[in-house]
């Protein structure tokens, strides 16, 4: 049995929230692959770079930023946060790519919102949902925020090359 209607979702708010929240922050993310490539690497390289994909764009700030006038250390700690962005980013790519929607949970009868994975979808029948955490969601939201802050001020307080 499918949900006909958001408006039935418990905490449909929050749900918006947190996935707001996230997809925005990871914008953020995706406009900083940019702009450390643009200033690491030239404004050239950046619109080069603007089409590709995020694992691409995470890949070139890295190399760029690898090139860059930034001590071992903030390098070191550079790679750490593109690296813990590339796993958040498959959370992302899964809400971002896919419908979402609401459904039952079969053995609890509960109202689940999940993403389908249009790679494993069926055309007909049912699909499994695996359901997603609002509050999981939200703190990756927030993870990604934090991320940024730090990335940004490392590739800002760099000087240029």
């Amino acid at each position: 049995m499918a949900v006909q209607f958001t408006e039935n979702v418990p905490q449909m708010a929050l749900w918006s929230q947190s996935i707001g929240g996230f997809i925005i922050n990871f914008g953020i993310a995706e406009f900083l692959t940019l702009r450390c490539v643009e200033k690491f690497a030239g404004k050239q390289a950046a619109i080069a770079c603007k089409k590709k994909k995020l694992s691409e764009r995470i890949n070139a700030a890295k190399k760029a930023l690898a090139s860059s006038a930034l001590t071992v250390e903030e390098k070191k700690r550079s790679e750490i946060l593109w690296a813990e962005i590339s796993k958040l980013s498959q959370t992302r790519n899964r809400i971002a790519h896919n419908p979402l929607c609401p459904g039952f949970n079969k053995a609890t009868n509960q109202i689940v919102w999940s993403a389908i994975d249009l790679k494993k979808m069926v055309p007909v029948g049912e699909n499994a949902l695996e359901p997603l955490d609002y509050a999981e969601i939200a703190g990756a939201a927030l993870r990604v925020r934090d991320i940024c802050q730090e990335l940004r001020t490392l590739i800002e307080s760099a000087p240029m090359k």
